[in-house]
């Protein structure tokens, strides 16, 4: 646990003391390595949700007006 008042290399410390070491065995550590060098596209579900954010993106700046302020200095 990190200690009140904690510099933040004591914090780091802590943090990497309670770190987890992950083995693989070598068909799992391959798998993970060609998906790391080639990964899968997008998925449907993905893809939606990025339509449905870019439609309310486009609502959003649509709907936002721009107002122009000029000085008497013209």
């Amino acid at each position: 646990m990190i200690q009140p008042g904690a510099t933040d290399s004591e914090e780091y410390v802590e943090w990497l003391a309670q770190r987890e070491r992950i083995v693989l065995s070598d068909a799992d550590f391959e798998h993970v390595q060609k998906i790391l060098e080639k990964p899968p596209g997008p998925t449907p579900n993905l893809k939606e949700a990025v339509a449905r954010r870019n439609r309310r993106r486009r609502r959003s700046e649509a709907n936002q007006r721009v107002v122009e302020v000029r000085s008497g200095r013209d």
